[in-house]
């Protein structure tokens, strides 16, 4: 399995680098998050799910913080995060889906599960990061004991998809990050400024 190296990562936007040898970044441009947030729980913890959540989000989830930026971005739109955040998957999750309007990544950080990317099954475990598109077929089940968790942001524009492709996130197979916990703390900020009140929550 290929490797995503986060060294020398640095967030003034949301990067994803793979390095030394050929630097390679995803960057989601500040100005990208400009729009208010639709806050649902605590900013700090997970809450209890409801149905009240736009038609694509899975109702196998027993706790989520998500937030919601865009989620009709213009196609003139370079990119656009249109919304993310964190689930606790349900033992019996079975998402799958043909088609998917945005550009997703995803990351797990607890639990095991299996991903299938355009017919291509991989595992699923703490430390996996994997990406689809809106024509990339995709499912995600939770296979082991526990309840899998990941973190999630939505993308759309052409930029998003040339950016993920540079990654290699978009070659429908998932990648192992080298040290997970500095790749959390970058979707964590990205939820709390998203999430943050006031002024400070129109950009990032």
């Amino acid at each position: 399995m290929a490797i995503l190296n986060l060294d020398g990562f640095w967030m003034d936007s949301l990067i994803l680098a793979r390095r030394p040898a050929r630097s390679v970044v995803l960057v989601i441009p500040p100005n990208s998050l400009k729009s208010a947030a639709v806050q649902l729980g605590g900013r700090d913890t997970m809450k209890k799910t409801t149905r009240n959540e736009p038609a694509f989000i899975s109702d196998q989830v027993s706790e989520a913080r998500r937030y919601y930026l865009n989620l009709n971005p213009s196609e003139a739109s370079p990119m656009t995060v249109v919304c993310g955040g964190v689930e606790r998957m349900r033992r019996d999750l079975v998402v799958s889906r043909n088609r998917f309007q945005y550009f997703g990544i995803e990351l797990v950080t607890e639990g095991r599960g299996e991903l299938i990317l355009d017919g291509n099954a991989f595992s699923l475990s703490p430390g996996i990061i994997f990406a689809y598109g809106p024509k990339t077929s995709h499912r995600i089940a939770n296979t082991g004991p526990d309840r899998m968790r990941k973190f999630y942001v939505d993308l759309a524009g052409h930029q998003a998809q040339e950016h993920l492709a540079k990654t290699g996130l978009l070659d429908a197979r998932p990648l192992r990050v080298t040290r997970m916990h500095e790749l959390v703390e970058l979707f964590v900020m990205l939820d709390r400024e998203a999430r943050a009140e006031g002024d400070s929550g129109s950009e990032v």
